[in-house]
């Protein structure tokens, strides 16, 4: 695994008339945000309701019960604030792996949700993708006086990254993903397994204290 570090000197300039911008869920291109609230996930048989929670909950694998409130709720923010209360529990090699953990919540959420994901992605062409944030310019850039938007936008290139990949290799390459090969790679108490595609069947929905059944890899079911 190839970890990507950033530094200051990778801040950039992003002009907003060549570039794709995204910043909150219901206005154009919002399904790019990991805010986005339609895009649920199942690893290891459990149901997460948002990509941000799935996201939060990887910075604690030694603290089952504190992943677990942050996978309980119904929203992305409620995820994020969530994580927060337990930032002295966050694992220590967080500023690491966190790029790397990233890149891998979006590819199991293009995994789980190829047809709606990838068609946003591919609708955005060949266009520097940029998150727009008031304050965070390490995942976003943030709006300048003179228009133009400043910071790493690191959410931003993954996704172009993302996007270069199906573009290239097609639905293929998200069949199924793989858990990142990092130390303590849990949910649960439990190593991360393959993660695979989801199908909407309510006829197979067993939920059992917001667990899923076991079922065929190709088969999984979401709630709903």
């Amino acid at each position: 695994m190839v970890v990507l570090v950033m530094t200051k000197s990778e801040n950039r300039v992003y002009h907003i008339s060549d570039a794709v911008t995204f910043q909150k869920n219901n206005e154009p291109f919002g399904e790019l945000s990991n805010m986005a609230t339609d895009f649920p996930i199942v690893v290891n048989d459990i149901y997460i309701p948002t990509n941000e929670g799935l996201y939060q909950a990887c910075k604690y694998p030694d603290f089952p019960e504190h992943q677990k409130a942050i996978i309980d709720q119904k929203s992305p923010m409620g995820a994020k604030f969530a994580a927060r209360k337990f930032s002295n529990k966050v694992r220590a090699d967080w500023s690491n792996v966190k790029v790397d953990v990233m890149r891998w919540c979006l590819r199991v959420k293009m995994v789980q949700h190829w047809d709606k994901f990838s068609k946003v992605l591919l609708s955005t062409e060949q266009k520097t993708i940029v998150e727009v944030s008031k304050i965070d310019m390490f995942w976003a850039a943030k709006l300048q006086e003179n228009g133009s938007l400043y910071g790493k936008n690191v959410l931003g290139r993954l996704l172009m990254e993302l996007r270069e990949m199906i573009t290239r290799e097609g639905k293929e390459m998200f069949l199924s993903i793989d858990p990142l090969p990092i130390e303590k790679f849990f949910l649960y108490n439990e190593q991360i397994r393959t993660v695979f595609p989801i199908v909407n069947n309510l006829e197979d929905v067993n939920i059992i204290n917001g667990n899923l059944p076991l079922t065929p890899p190709d088969q999984l079911t979401l709630p709903f």
